[in-house]
């Protein structure tokens, strides 16, 4: 059925062929007769067939009994292990460098945020450079927030020669201000 497939070709012919010869697809309770793993794992047993062979001579009677399915075939044959390195040591998964990667940059980035006394720089042994670089980045979030207050300030600065003064319109002026600045409205 495999060479069938290759010869028609498609990216889903070998899964269409295996659906109608009812190796395929799902029987009347909705499981899966015969799943695309299963499928893969019995190709490439079949691919390396003399060498599975061999290994299956090594075993004892109960372990290849125990060890019939493809799925164990596949976990336990040496030929299906994954490849060794130099020191013989299997190497890491992508999953396992990218995670030993990740603890390696997070050590190093606290590292980098804290100094000797805990603070993003240290008057003493930070060049001015790097001083103005961490008060910029703290005071980062508040920008523009100070061109609003002066706008605002002035503003009222105009139209406060006219006001009296009563409690009632400061209250609004500083409802006025925080309204400002929350809507981010530069008049």
């Amino acid at each position: 059925m495999k060479d069938k497939a290759e010869r028609i070709g498609g990216r889903f012919t070998f899964d269409r062929l295996r659906e109608r010869e009812g190796l395929g697809g799902r029987d009347k309770q909705g499981k899966e007769i015969l799943n695309k793993t299963r499928v893969s794992r019995l190709l490439a047993i079949l691919d390396n067939i003399a060498a599975v062979e061999g290994w299956r001579a090594t075993l004892t009677e109960k372990q290849r009994f125990d060890w019939a399915s493809p799925e164990v075939v596949f976990r336990h044959c040496p030929v299906f292990a994954a490849p060794l390195d130099e020191e013989g040591k299997r190497k890491p998964s992508p999953y396992a460098q990218m995670k030993q990667a990740n603890i390696v940059l997070q050590e190093e980035n606290a590292l980098l945020k804290q100094r000797e006394d805990g603070d993003t720089f240290n008057p003493k042994t930070s060049t001015p450079r790097e001083i103005a670089l961490a008060i910029y980045g703290q005071l980062a979030p508040y920008r523009g927030k100070a061109e609003k207050a002066r706008a605002w300030r002035a503003r009222e600065a105009e139209e406060g020669q006219g006001r009296t003064g009563r409690k009632g319109s400061r209250m609004s002026k500083i409802g006025d201000l925080r309204q400002a600045l929350s809507t981010g409205d530069r008049s």
